[in-house]
């Protein structure tokens, strides 16, 4: 065996007593607890945390732009690339919240430092934000933002001969509905051949079993036709707190923008007002067809922050009472001054197909259309019970 030179020894000795150094001067910073684990991680500030929660609320409140290459390279079926989107349609949605932060890591500056973050999507409601130094906590996702509760109390319902009949109530029982249509995103998992829809646009080619097969997955079951009245019809009083003491006004508005009929666009043109472009945030008839869609898209349409109420597609409902009456009309097949785009107003479907036969106007006027076939969306609801106080 070769035996090692006296200067190879010198070497070794001094590169040992370098690394004796460096440790102890870890030791004493208190760094090598991080890198060996022998003693706690420093704790990451609450600043810190606040700031990493408040970029994850913005994500999961839709406040992201699809046309970042992120998507592009991450999940291709999300990517656009032009984003005109509106953040309430991409808010609440787990497969946009996860993809953003796929293989991403994040830094937030505070003062001179940078500290780096993951997020990683958990469960279906939860989520965890770790910090590369060992810091990490588990969050709770909210999906408020897609659906609408319907305030107890006394609505306008389906329509029955004498009028005092078509007042109900709650009853004890929560409507939790949607706030939009369904969208080809909610769906295109479970339905590949969906795959060349564009993802944020309502479902329009579904027929009735299969919007109730949607809905009862979820939990739910499609909007009824006594809810759709209900948000659709004004509520009639003051302030919400007095929907649950008294029945709503027989001269409540038959729209969902405010009390008087002049708050509506149908009434104003029905009147003689010239068309205003300004009118498709409320209705999008079929004057609106020529603008983006999404230009006009509101956060809240009716008074209960029920989006889609009026204009758009038509919306299938279930109705037990008067199952003839399975389709709210009100939609871009028809001008904005048709009275068709008025609460109460149903046709029948007969969930066969979307050809013109296939739709009976025996209570209102036809569509106006060039199209031969028409397309028709929905929306679910849950029912829950209230515990008695």
């Amino acid at each position: 065996m070769k035996k090692i030179s006296k200067s190879y020894q010198v070497f070794g000795i001094g590169i040992a007593g370098a690394v004796i150094v460096l440790l102890l001067a870890l030791w004493q910073s208190g760094k090598l607890s991080v890198l060996v684990g022998d003693k706690e991680a420093p704790k990451i500030s609450e600043t810190l945390w606040k700031l990493a929660l408040q970029e994850s609320h913005d994500v999961w409140s839709g406040k992201v732009d699809l046309s970042d290459p992120h998507f592009k390279k991450e999940c291709p079926r999300l990517y656009l690339e032009k984003d005109d989107v509106p953040s309430s349609l991409k808010s609440c949605r787990q497969s946009i919240f996860d993809c953003f932060y796929k293989n991403r890591s994040l830094k937030i500056k505070m003062k001179n430092d940078f500290f780096s973050y993951h997020v990683n999507l958990l469960t279906q409601d939860t989520f965890e934000i770790f910090f590369e130094v060992g810091n990490k906590k588990k969050f709770q996702l909210k999906s408020k933002c897609r659906k609408i509760k319907l305030p107890q109390g006394f609505y306008w319902g389906n329509e029955r001969k004498e009028k005092r009949d078509r007042v109900w109530h709650t009853s004890g029982i929560q409507y939790q509905v949607d706030r939009f249509q369904v969208r080809y995103i909610d769906v295109f998992k479970q339905f590949p051949s969906k795959k060349g829809k564009d993802l944020f646009e309502p479902i329009s080619d579904f027929l009735p079993d299969q919007m109730e097969e949607f809905c009862r997955q979820r939990k739910s079951q499609v909007l009824s036709s006594q809810v759709k009245a209900a948000l659709t019809f004004h509520h009639g009083r003051k302030d919400l707190s007095r929907i649950n003491q008294e029945p709503p006004d027989w001269n409540t508005s038959a729209h969902p923008y405010g009390p008087r009929a002049e708050e509506s666009p149908q009434f104003l043109m029905s009147k003689g007002a010239s068309f205003d472009r300004e009118f498709c945030f409320k209705i999008y008839g079929k004057e609106c067809r020529k603008f983006n869609r999404f230009e006009f898209f509101p956060e809240a349409l009716g008074w209960s922050g029920t989006a889609e109420l009026m204009g758009g597609l038509p919306e299938y409902v279930h109705n037990k009472e008067h199952p003839r009456k399975n389709l709210h009309p009100s939609s871009y097949y028809y001008s904005i001054n048709s009275s068709a785009h008025q609460a109460g107003k149903r046709i029948y479907w007969s969930g066969r197909g979307f050809r013109r036969i296939d739709f009976n106007f025996s209570t209102t006027e036809p569509f106006h259309s060039e199209f031969s076939e028409f397309k028709v969306g929905f929306r679910c609801m849950r029912l829950n019970l209230l515990e008695e106080k």
